[in-house]
């Protein structure tokens, strides 16, 4: 039977269909909904890319496939990508009003980031050929056997984990970055809005805190600063060339303090240079290599011990008791540094007694044999191990109460100096809790509250404490009534401690965003259940595990903490504020009160504990 279409047109009819064919197929494509035929730029030449990829590159945030075989290598197409999406899920969350660096914000960074990290697709095709090539290489294994094909899925499986591994760890690299740029720039927002000296009228009391001693205040203020500078400026210079610093140094402190002279350069040199920078617990303080220079020469050395010269004995007196507690007495030992130095006498501590117990808990533990030369030097103070080593000296006594009711003389800030001084010597000496007392028993570590609740990161932890007293009661409150008629603070506000009043200090600083430490005596729980009860503050709390929970560890976390908050009619409250001032910190709030508008605001600054005026007997 002959064929009815000639075999010639037969040719060009299936040559026609497979270009109908073809043409068909190519506008499919174009048109698709998934594919797009676009124009490559750096390849110069067409490519089909999905809707999505398209919609990435003509946003300028081209996402291409990891792990294609391309120039570069997959690590780094992998890195692009998750920078994009993590850069992107960052954007949205500050509009959407989370804070950057917060709890909240760093957890969501987290799970959002990595849910999207994880729908990025590998190219698995490509997985597969280089990992078949890689294997074959290898030459130990045959292709196409079964322990060849065993491998094979066990090193694509291996590196696709590795590869989704890697996207975890940009992640965390971008939320660690996040934090540690909020963490400056916090820091330097909070150096920057101190109210150390702030004074002034406020509504319902026409009397300003300033009691009329304007010049005075200022003077202090003035030497304060300027004892700041001359430390930076020691410091910078001991860098850059050792006498230029001692030269600056002497020449600040003669406008501080006029007729100091140095006899001895050299001899000023060792001395400035046996300083080092303070930290306490790793933690920086604000005090350079030289803390006050101005000080330092006051107090570079110690007038050797004579026994014709008055010496005032801290000592246990039969039949008297210490006046108050903890608090109480380390303003006696103070107020007994100031007396002596007020009164041109000496003074002296026996080894067993009350002074020397408050002291060594918590500073100045027994860690080497010239322990006693040690404590000596750095107080101006004469030991003595018994009482019969006093015979021939002309000793005085006073009890704990005497010392708590002495009140200086001596300008602001000639007293401020002084205080000061003492504090930062203790600071100097704090307990790492390798050493013992006199009585042979062993110390504890000054730092064992931050490290419980921070771990390894307590050396640069932003944090707040929350110091409640309740005082007795009544007694308690009639004294914050006192200090309130002198300041102008609240006087209740600080003894209740209420949630709105913690948070009128600490959402403007932008602290609510960090962990807040809450010590107390434990008199009034109600404090804590209020604190507890509130949404903005309960996950933020944090109470010090009843191992670690004790004075000098209360204390070492208050006087390192970014901002405290204490109760102005509590002695513990004023050591760890003053402490703070001696070491550079400001942020201490003690002094709130409302102002015509019902606002919360500093009524009187930092510097006012050291204020007998505003401060009475506990300045």
């Amino acid at each position: 039977m002959k064929n009815i279409i000639p075999k010639k047109r037969l040719n060009k009819s299936f040559v026609g269909i497979c270009l109908l064919v073809l043409m068909a197929t190519t506008v499919i494509r174009l048109y698709s909904l998934n594919d797009t035929l676009s124009y490559n730029e750096d390849d110069e030449k067409y490519s089909w890319e999905s809707q999505d990829d398209l919609q990435r590159r003509r946003l300028g945030q081209t996402i291409e496939h990891p792990f294609q075989s391309t120039p570069g290598g997959s690590h780094v197409k992998f890195q692009e990508t998750a920078e994009v999406i993590i850069q992107r899920t960052y954007d949205e969350l500050k509009r959407h009003g989370h804070i950057p660096g917060s709890g909240r914000f760093n957890q969501l960074l987290h799970n959002k980031s990595q849910r999207r990290l994880a729908k990025i697709p590998f190219n698995t095709a490509t997985v597969k050929k280089r990992t078949y090539r890689n294997l074959k290489k290898g030459g130990k294994l045959t292709p196409g056997t079964i322990p060849f094909n065993v491998e094979l899925q066990r090193r694509e499986k291996d590196f696709l984990q590795k590869q989704i591994k890697k996207r975890g760890l940009e992640l965390e690299k971008k939320v660690h970055y996040n934090q540690e740029d909020v963490k400056e720039e916090l820091v330097r927002t909070l150096k920057d809005t101190e109210d150390k000296w702030i004074r002034g009228n406020f509504l319902k009391r026409h009397k300003s805190n300033m009691h009329n001693r304007d010049e005075q205040i200022h003077e202090a203020e003035v030497r304060h600063t300027m004892s700041d500078e001359s430390r930076r400026l020691v410091s910078d210079s001991l860098y850059k060339d050792a006498q230029d610093g001692v030269e600056a140094a002497i020449e600040l402190s003669e406008q501080l303090s006029e007729g100091l002279s140095v006899d001895d350069d050299l001899n000023m040199l060792d001395a400035l240079n046996s300083f080092e920078p303070m930290t306490i617990c790793d933690r920086p303080t604000d005090v350079g290599t030289v803390e006050d220079f101005a000080s330092f020469l006051n107090n570079a050395h110690c007038d050797e011990f004579i026994q014709e010269k008055p010496i005032v004995i801290l000592a246990n007196i039969e039949g008297e008791h210490l006046h108050g507690r903890t608090g109480n007495n380390l303003l006696e030992f103070l107020h007994a540094v100031q007396m002596a130095r007020d009164n041109n006498i000496q003074l002296g501590i026996m080894t067993h007694s009350w002074a020397m117990t408050v002291l060594q808990k918590m500073w100045m533990s027994i860690e080497s044999a010239d322990w006693q030369a040690q404590f000596e030097s750095a107080f101006c103070i004469k030991i003595f191990d018994f009482p019969s080593e006093l015979e021939g000296w002309d000793a005085r006594y006073n009890t704990t109460k005497e010392l708590f009711y002495y009140e200086s003389d001596t300008p602001l800030s000639e007293y401020i100096d002084t205080q000061e001084k003492a504090l930062r010597t203790l600071f100097r000496n704090y307990n790492h809790g390798d050493g013992y007392d006199t009585y042979r028993l062993p110390t504890q570590d000054m730092c064992s509250g931050i490290r419980d609740i921070f771990g390894d990161g307590a050396s640069t932890a932003i944090y707040s404490v929350i110091h409640s007293r309740h005082l007795e009661g009544l007694p308690g409150q009639r004294l914050l009534k006192k200090i309130a008629r002198n300041s102008g603070c609240d006087p209740t506000a600080a003894l209740n401690m209420e949630p709105e009043y913690v948070k009128s200090i600490l959402r403007p600083l932008g602290m609510l965003n960090y962990p807040i430490v809450f010590i107390s005596d434990g008199q009034d729980p109600t404090v804590l259940e209020r604190l507890r009860a509130d949404p903005e503050i309960s996950h933020l709390l944090h109470t010090p595990s009843q191992s670690s929970s004790w004075l000098g560890g209360d204390i070492t976390a208050a006087v390192m903490s970014s901002v405290f908050i204490g109760n102005p009619a509590s002695s513990f409250s004023g050591f760890i504020a003053k402490s703070r001032l001696s070491l550079g910190f400001g942020h201490s709030y003690l002094f709130r009160g409302k102002d015509s508008n019902g606002e919360w605001r500093t009524v009187c600054g930092d510097s006012c504990v050291f204020d007998r005026n505003i401060y009475g007997v506990m300045a």
